[in-house]
């Protein structure tokens, strides 16, 4: 279950880029493994039109 106000580190698996981002709300389509990111966080990784790409995550 996500922690609202948490802070998390994310890394991109394939080209190593990593953000740092807070935990906002929940997302209620989302699987239970799935992060929605905002649309600037996940340029941040990679580009948009890449969708979805696989993270390793851990809590700060």
């Amino acid at each position: 279950m996500a922690r609202i106000a948490s802070s998390i580190s994310m890394s991109d698996v394939h080209n190593g880029s990593h953000i740092g981002v807070t935990i906002g709300d929940l997302c209620p389509g989302c699987g239970i493994e799935d992060i929605d990111l905002s649309q600037g966080a996940f340029a941040s990784l990679a580009p948009i039109g890449d969708g979805r790409i696989p993270v390793q995550w851990h809590f700060k």
